[in-house]
């Protein structure tokens, strides 16, 4: 994909090799400042997570989309370019979060129709969409919330598993709840492990009762 900027950045950084997807691929110790000084400009300028033509392939398969938490609306761009239907909202759109923002900084933004919106609020809206949130913050109930209400079948999550990203109640409602059915690798940054899966509602058997002919 032509139009993926932060692609190009992240292997101007990191160097082609962290494309295997190696959990455990090292750079040379020397370039890891500079790797860190990219990742905490890049992350302000596109998304925490980085595309993949993989990742925003899937992400159009299983459009229409509502994404919460949508930045600056990098991801949401790529996918509308490459044909998907997408809704961005986000709580504040512009206003970046994590330990690494100072005051004053903004996301740049990459789409101009975020919808300012909570998270919960948002896929209560549209559940006939495809839910996706990327990179929901760590030690944060927005994505919790969002699922809790949710009342379609399809998930995107994009993110760490029990990592830097979500909840672990987050975590035990889709591993309780829902079915993954795909998943993408993306490009990390070093020490990062973040992936994208799809996930599909687990389908309640219905208890039939004694005498129920139906």
């Amino acid at each position: 994909m032509n139009d993926n900027e932060y692609l190009r950045e992240f292997i101007k950084a990191c160097g082609p090799e962290a494309l295997t997807h190696d959990r455990f691929w090292m750079p040379v110790l020397a370039s890891l400042p500079g790797i860190f000084r990219a990742r905490e400009v890049n992350l302000f300028r596109f998304a925490f997570a980085v595309p993949n033509d993989e990742a925003i392939a899937v992400c159009v398969k299983h459009s229409p989309i509502i994404e919460v938490g949508a930045g600056g609306g990098y991801w949401a761009r790529l996918i509308r370019l490459a044909g998907g239907n997408i809704i961005a909202t986000d709580i504040e759109p512009g206003k970046p979060y994590g330990t690494l923002v100072k005051n004053g900084d903004r996301l740049q933004m990459w789409i101009d129709d975020i919808q300012q919106c909570d998270a919960a609020n948002a896929a209560t809206a549209y559940p006939n969409r495809t839910l996706m949130l990327c990179w929901p913050p760590y030690n944060d109930d927005m994505a919790e919330r969002a699922l809790a209400v949710y009342q379609g079948q399809r998930v995107i999550y994009i993110g760490e598993w029990d990592g830097c990203t979500a909840t672990e109640a987050f975590h035990d409602a889709l591993e309780a709840q829902w079915t993954e059915i795909e998943s993408v690798k993306i490009p990390n940054w070093w020490g990062i492990h973040d992936t994208l899966w799809v996930y599909e509602r687990k389908q309640q058997r219905r208890r039939i009762k004694l005498g129920d002919k139906t």
